[in-house]
């Protein structure tokens, strides 16, 4: 049982890069935050021309 505000410390063997999802097979646990994406290796792929990413496109509206 992790109580709120809690922690866990995992430690695995890491010899598979790319991201691995863990998450909860119960749909509101995913979305009350039991989810997580581990990105495991030295590398990162680069982002798509043209794709949104932080401060290079502004809301408009109400969000």
């Amino acid at each position: 049982m992790l109580y709120t505000g809690g922690y866990v410390v995992v430690r695995c063997i890491s010899d598979n890069p790319g991201m691995w999802s863990l998450h909860c097979h119960i749909d509101l646990h995913n979305t009350n935050g039991m989810g997580m994406v581990i990105d495991e290796g030295d590398t990162k792929p680069t982002t798509p021309i043209g794709f949104l990413v932080c401060h290079n496109f502004e809301f408009k509206g109400s969000v």
